[in-house]
């Protein structure tokens, strides 16, 4: 049987050659695809290259089994086998985007030995063989050492053949966005996962996958360092399903997020006081902060939605578009601010953690109130044109949207500046508090220019 290093050498050798094929033929109009189902597409170029593949396989390794999409689907896992998508990204190659691959991986009596995966447009190979790392361009690659899921650039797969699991997936992706700093979806399974070796994401997940297209990737993933598994937790073999990949320390995190039950309805006003009076300090002020400037956009947007009709309704309908986002983003932030403290509360009380992961979890806490901040003074200002352009009626509670984005924006203020000295005063976030010194003072000129329309159209009325 063919060594580790052997397989590897077969592997990277058809890769390069079907890799070369592809950067160099001329992409195929919609003409000549052929549909495998919904919006999964073949062409005569994945066919020509898995040819090209399998002859170099098959004159180094004649007895071999070769599965793919095409050449082979049934999985076979006895003696050697290669597991080959000749073109992982199709409907990118189609449309001149540039992220496929040519994904090759070698087993042995169903354990995986040698895995190349070529990223075509910038000619970048990944390679691994069990027990001998994982490499890239010539140079060892380890999965990311970020272990803050607020730091974490995620990667994903969404479901474009079956969408019957599709609310799922989408209470994941809410779930995961609402943790991360970004979540990316380029479309090809076998170039995330080599990703996720070289460190470039965080962790990898996706609904439901076929063997050729993450078998080598799985064994780029392990040889750095990472993890692969089903969303058990149970690490994957040759085989067909749903993938979770992450670096070991965030891999459970990744988990457990996945498999969360979807959030319940949002509480009632009554409940979420209940929580604030509970003994525990999250939520807290931050989050009410949060609420407090969502319940303001909230006039505002009722401000505008009484004057439709009316005649006064003139450009008030970006004001209740304005006034809608920003209320949904602070309820956003208020769970956040939950989840952040949370995170703080943890770091306090776990043994292992030392005063630089504290100041990491007081650093993202820091940032919230800051977005608070900036949003209180966007619904001030929006408070202040409610005003001045709405029906008179409502002029009441334009100026109550304005008082309560005020005190918000200075609590907020208040938090920014103690949690920045918690997180050890680092320079970003000092620009902040800086910042937060000028959207304060823009908020409370909105908020006084509010009141003067109020006071102005009392003293009339009481002048008449």
């Amino acid at each position: 049987m063919p060594s580790a290093n052997d397989l590897l050498n077969i592997a990277v050798q058809a890769a390069t050659q079907a890799g070369s094929y592809l950067r160099g033929v001329d992409r195929p109009g919609p003409e000549a695809w052929t549909s495998k189902g919904k919006a999964d597409w073949a062409t005569e170029v994945d066919r020509t290259a898995e040819r090209m593949i399998a002859k170099i396989i098959l004159a180094a390794t004649p007895t071999a089994h070769i599965i793919g999409e095409e050449l082979a689907p049934e999985l076979v896992h006895d003696g050697l086998v290669w597991i080959v998508d000749p073109l992982d990204g199709t409907t990118n190659f189609l449309h001149g985007f540039p992220a496929f691959s040519v994904s090759i991986a070698a087993a042995i009596d169903g354990v995986l030995e040698a895995a190349a995966v070529l990223h075509v447009p910038l000619d970048r190979l990944t390679t691994a063989t069990r027990g001998g790392g994982c490499w890239e361009q010539g140079a060892r690659i380890r999965v990311s050492p970020i272990t803050d899921p607020a730091h974490a650039l995620i990667g994903t797969g969404f479901p474009f053949k079956d969408l019957s699991r599709i609310d799922e997936y989408l209470g994941q992706f809410r779930r995961v966005s609402a943790a991360v700093t970004g979540v990316r979806r380029p479309g090809s399974a076998a170039l995330d996962l080599a990703d996720v070796a070289a460190g470039r994401f965080e962790g990898f997940w996706e609904q439901r996958l076929s063997a050729w297209d993450i078998a080598a990737g799985t064994l780029l993933v392990r040889e750095a360092g990472g993890r692969v598994t089903d969303r058990s937790g149970r690490d994957l073999g040759i085989e067909h399903g749903e993938l979770v990949a992450a670096s070991a320390a965030l891999h459970p995190w990744l988990l457990q997020l996945l498999s969360a039950p979807d959030k319940a309805p949002a509480p009632s006003v009554r409940q979420f006081t209940d929580r604030v009076a509970a003994k525990s300090p999250a939520p807290g002020g931050g989050a009410v902060a949060a609420t407090v400037t969502a319940l303001a956009a909230a006039l505002v947007t009722m401000v505008g939605r009484l004057a439709e009709g009316t005649g006064t309704d003139a450009g008030l309908s970006q004001l209740i578009e304005q006034g809608e986002r920003l209320r949904l983003s602070l309820l956003d932030l208020a769970d956040a601010d939950a989840v952040a403290y949370g995170r703080v509360i943890s770091a306090r009380r776990g043994a292992a953690a030392g005063e630089a992961e504290l100041r990491l979890a007081w650093d993202s806490a820091a940032r919230i109130p800051a977005d608070v901040l900036r949003a209180a003074r966007d619904v001030a200002l929006l408070a202040r044109r409610a005003a001045h352009d709405g029906p008179p009626a409502a002029l009441g509670d334009a100026v109550m949207a304005a008082l309560l984005a005020a005190a918000a924006g200075a609590g907020s203020a208040i938090n920014l500046r103690l949690n920045t000295v918690a997180a050890g005063n680092p320079p970003t976030l000092r620009l902040l508090v800086q910042e937060s010194e000028l959207l304060l003072r823009e908020t409370q000129r909105a908020t006084a220019e509010t009141r003067m329309l109020l006071e102005e159209r009392l003293g009339a009325s009481g002048r008449a």
